[in-house]
């Protein structure tokens, strides 16, 4: 079962395959691209925000689509014969494709979507909301007056002074629907290039792929770049080597906001609905830090951008050491570095709390994964085969997660880049996991007169 928890750009879809228990924590399959295990979209960073909304990345994000060969969904045993408890909740194997020969053949596509926001709910306009507030009135001071076309908003002293022939007893206001301020039109596009070729001993395929998605919340989007080379040689008539190297930059803007603490200050969606159907004068005495955060408070003074760098390398050698005989290496690591980067200015709730706040949190993360398999294949006569694999793995992952928030700033200019600025800056202590895995494996197989009982073992 595939499907989305949210809907901001580069967000990860879940895909669950063996139900929704887990031993693991998370329900989330493993993945293995290349040959190379990759962390579950359950994996993010903590956060120094109490309440913070953490959106699960993509770990696919880096791949570009055009890349794929081939996508196999392992459940059961088969997956956990290899991959042991990590793959307790299914295993999602992808190869990328590898060069053919023959002349260099280059591939260029160029896609363009245009995505506009659905229905939108059906909140009251500044009419109906004048007559809701006025009806709450029972000392006869009206709040709203509808003269014609226009709308009289009366507050503080004026209440018991409204003069409908004098402008200075009152503020004209204006039906502003919220939700249209903040959605747009979003356009997006997508290049990619591709080459490949080769002679009867070596062939490669070189890729290059970069989008620029915008979303349909004004200010979010991604841009990202992703470079990817796979090279196969057959270095001898018993040895092949496969080897692939990929690497992604990519940025983005998650201006939309969002904390499981609900309130109209959250984010910027929310804000949209609970607020009241025009913009309030500056001197409104019913203000407070709370309800002046409205929706151009999000626009002019919110900044949430991540910048994520990915390095990936896979190599795989073959090697047919007789008839009966082989040996496969298989090694590679993923290295990835994600750096977020949130401010609230003096616009919004948390900023006018703060005298500014700004929240950056650090994730650096890496594996690499190494294996070594003898795999021996043989017919006993006219009786049966034996097919017998042994191996020995060896998985090592690290992940270092840190926090730092900032506030009481004198100069706001900077914004997320203002830290050295923080008339209060608090360094957290860094979230640090290193785990480390070897075990061995042994499934075999043998056949007699059409029986075919299966055998296997596992030590970690």
């Amino acid at each position: 079962m595939v499907s989305s928890a949210s809907s901001s750009v580069g967000a990860a879809s879940s895909v669950t395959i063996r139900g929704a228990s887990s031993l693991r924590g998370d329900n989330q399959p493993l993945y293995v691209i290349d040959n190379v295990p990759q962390a579950s979209t359950g994996e993010f960073g903590q956060s120094a925000i109490s309440g913070d909304f953490q959106i699960a990345q993509d770990p696919l994000s880096s791949l570009n689509p055009a890349d794929i060969e081939d996508i196999t969904v392992l459940k059961d045993a088969s997956s956990t014969a290899i991959y042991g408890s990590r793959g307790a909740n299914g295993v999602i194997l992808i190869t990328t494709k590898k060069g053919k020969e023959g002349k260099a053949k280059i591939n260029v596509a160029a896609t363009f979507t245009i995505t506009n926001a659905t229905r939108l709910l059906d909140l009251v306009n500044l009419d109906e909301y004048a007559e809701y507030q006025n009806s709450r009135i029972t000392d006869g001071y009206y709040q709203f007056y509808k003269v014609g076309d226009e709308m009289r908003y009366v507050y503080n002293d004026a209440l018991k002074n409204y003069d409908p022939n004098n402008p200075e007893t009152y503020k004209r206001v204006y039906y502003t629907n919220w939700q249209k301020e903040i959605y747009k039109s979003a356009f997006s596009q997508n290049y990619s290039v591709s080459l490949n070729g080769g002679g009867s001993n070596t062939t490669y395929y070189i890729s290059a792929n970069f989008k620029d998605i915008n979303g349909t919340v004004k200010q979010t989007g991604l841009k990202q770049g992703d470079l990817r080379a796979n090279l196969s040689s057959q270095v001898s008539k018993a040895v092949k080597l496969d080897l692939s190297l990929s690497g992604s930059l990519r940025q983005n803007d998650m201006m939309a906001g969002g904390n499981t603490l609900g309130g109209p200050t959250g984010a910027i969606s929310r804000t949209a609905l609970d607020y009241a159907p025009f913009e309030k004068p500056d001197d409104d005495p019913s203000l407070t830090n709370e309800n002046k955060t409205n929706v151009f408070s999000w626009l002019n003074d919110y900044v949430d951008k991540t910048d994520d760098k990915t390095f990936k390398g896979s190599l795989n050698l073959n090697w047919k050491i007789s008839k009966f005989l082989s040996y496969s290496l298989r090694a590679g690591g993923n290295i990835n570095i994600n750096d977020r980067k949130r401010w609230y200015g003096m616009e919004l709730y948390q900023g006018m709390n703060n005298e500014g706040y700004l929240v950056q949190s650090n994730i650096n993360k890496s594996n690499f994964t190494v294996e070594n398999i003898l795999n021996y294949n043989t017919k006993l006569g006219k009786i049966g085969t034996l097919d017998a694999t042994a191996g020995v793995t060896y998985d090592d992952y690290s992940f270092l997660n840190k926090n730092a928030t900032g506030n009481h700033f004198t100069i706001f200019g900077f914004r997320e880049n203002g830290m050295h600025l923080a008339g209060n800056p608090k360094y957290y202590t860094p979230l640090q996991k290193r785990l480390s895995i070897a075990f061995l494996f042994g499934p075999f197989q043998r056949e007699f007169l059409g029986e075919v009982p299966d055998y296997c073992f596992h030590s970690c």
